[in-house]
């Protein structure tokens, strides 16, 4: 199985898509979370700040915060599946960080 890294960055190659430096990865990652709020209030019939005649899907909009948060995770070397392991661990452990 390909790790989504790899295809997160082949997908950004395949559409000449570079983060030219963090704070734009950073910004990005907002951006898809406003839009996996829109996503989130249409289905539940709530007030949607973009073009409420758009289609969405929550499932694509979480995927692309969760690719922008991988790459943002990257642009910082962070491996974020390792982060999240270690955080877990520490929780698990009774650590409250």
């Amino acid at each position: 199985m390909t790790h989504p890294l790899q295809l997160i960055k082949r997908y950004f190659e395949s559409k000449g898509i570079t983060l030219a430096t963090k704070k734009d990865a950073y910004v990005f990652l907002v951006t898809e979370v406003g839009e996996l709020g829109d996503a989130i209030m249409r289905q539940e019939n709530g007030w949607v700040r973009n073009d409420p005649t758009k289609e969405v899907d929550i499932a694509d909009e979480a995927a692309d915060v969760f690719m922008m948060l991988w790459a943002l995770a990257d642009s910082y070397h962070v491996d974020l599946d390792q982060a999240l392991k270690n955080k877990l661990e520490r929780k698990l452990n009774g650590h409250h960080d």
